[in-house]
């Protein structure tokens, strides 16, 4: 008889918030497309009120959405070929390579590629969020505050 497999409670916790912070991003992009940007600013992302049709009929009905499509697929295409391209020498470089510590570094690697990229600025976002005025868009130091920001005119 084959015996079942259970993972343990602490298991599914930890999957849960790592698959929450996988698929809140998405959630929150389908929703800002069905709002205003006055219902975002007003009532936030998770507010369900204000849903409009209206921002798909200004890109598909009024405005060029052909020239905007083309350009993201030419970025796309060339970050795929670049990353192929490089990917696949270091992969070569790394299989030629004999060393003890390699085992190591192809290690640190897998992880540091499996991690997203926002895991690595996630701090430097939530020390700063608190200083951003949306309303204005200006960096102050309190929402509340006007900016203390200013140009310097001449040399």
């Amino acid at each position: 008889m084959r015996a079942s497999t259970r993972f343990p409670v602490s298991s599914k916790l930890i999957l849960s918030i790592v698959l929450f912070f996988q698929i809140a991003p998405v959630v929150m992009i389908i929703q800002t497309a069905f709002k205003t940007p006055r219902s975002i600013l007003e009532g936030g992302v998770f507010n369900l009120n204000g849903w409009t049709l209206a921002n798909f009929n200004r890109i598909f009905v009024e405005q060029s959405l052909s020239t905007d499509l083309s350009n993201s697929i030419a970025v796309a295409l060339g970050s795929t070929l670049l990353s192929v391209t490089s990917g696949t020498m270091m992969a070569y470089a790394l299989t030629r390579w004999q060393s003890r510590k390699k085992k190591h570094l192809i290690t640190s690697l897998l992880v540091a590629r499996l991690l997203p990229p926002w895991l690595w600025l996630c701090r430097c976002f939530c020390c700063s969020i608190n200083s951003i005025s949306m309303t204005r868009g200006l960096v102050s130091s309190s929402p509340t505050q006007p900016s203390t920001f200013r140009w310097r005119h001449g040399s």
